[in-house]
């Protein structure tokens, strides 16, 4: 038996930090979500820039569909 699939995956980047609040974790976003790196990483310069007091970083989300061919 063969049976050939094909993945796709359809991958988008936020910049956000984290830190611990009482009672639980706050989080800050900036800017809006890009579908590539290169503007991930500008945005990633201009957050640090803009509240250096942030730990800013890049969160990676992945839809993966599979299908049979």
């Amino acid at each position: 038996m063969e049976i050939k699939t094909t993945t796709t995956n359809k991958i988008s980047f936020r910049i956000r930090a984290f830190w611990n609040e009482e009672g639980g974790m706050g989080e800050e976003s900036f800017g809006k979500e890009v579908h590539e790196f290169p503007e991930a990483l500008q945005l990633l310069q201009l957050a640090d820039a803009s509240r250096p007091d942030n730990d800013w970083m890049i969160v990676c989300d992945v839809k993966t569909k599979t299908v049979k061919n």
